[in-house]
């Protein structure tokens, strides 16, 4: 899907929706360079305001993975004056407070970002599930909430899950060995 010579719209809905959706392929997949390819045609996309926020969220995404917090901090404050509703920018934020922040500093927002924004992000990217689950036991076991961690990553396991999501919640396992 993301090597595939494509002729997309240069502009508008449909460029930023498929844009959008390719994003969101590269994350999962764990390829940069893909999505770099499929953010670059629209990053100066205006319209729809709703789908500038996803695209913004997904490049801020990636921006998290990368540990680049300048950067993150620009598109997701571009992403919410955008959408300031959005649920995929509202994902975002939680994975970065859970990446970048003290977790027990965070935790109770990040929790409640994490459950409002699950039920649509694993609608749309069902092998989400167990990433976001293992990202909340990471948050639980930061907060010294041990036994309330290992059940919640044992949970993870059990969760539909692609590679990225595997991987999320393997280096969450390590930290209890459990795998």
């Amino acid at each position: 899907v993301l090597d595939e010579p494509v002729k997309l719209p240069a502009s508008g809905s449909a460029a930023l929706s498929l844009a959008r959706w390719r994003m969101e392929i590269a994350l999962r997949l764990d390829a940069p360079a893909a999505l770099e390819a499929a953010f670059e045609p629209v990053k100066s996309e205006l319209r729809p305001s709703a789908l500038r926020a996803q695209v913004l969220a997904c490049r801020a995404e990636l921006a998290i993975r990368q540990d680049e917090r300048e950067l993150y901090e620009k598109l997701i404050t571009e992403a919410l004056w955008a959408d300031s509703q959005s649920r995929r920018a509202q994902l975002t934020r939680a994975i970065a407070m859970l990446t970048f922040a003290n977790a027990r500093d965070h935790y109770e927002e990040a929790s409640q970002l994490l459950a409002l924004v699950r039920g649509p992000a694993c609608n749309d990217i069902p092998w989400r599930a167990a990433e976001l689950t293992a990202l909340e036991a990471l948050a639980l076991y930061q907060c010294a909430r041990l036994e309330q961690a290992e059940q919640t990553l044992n949970r993870a396991l059990v969760e539909p899950a692609d590679a990225w999501a595997r991987s999320v919640r393997d280096s969450v396992g390590k930290l209890f060995d459990v795998q």
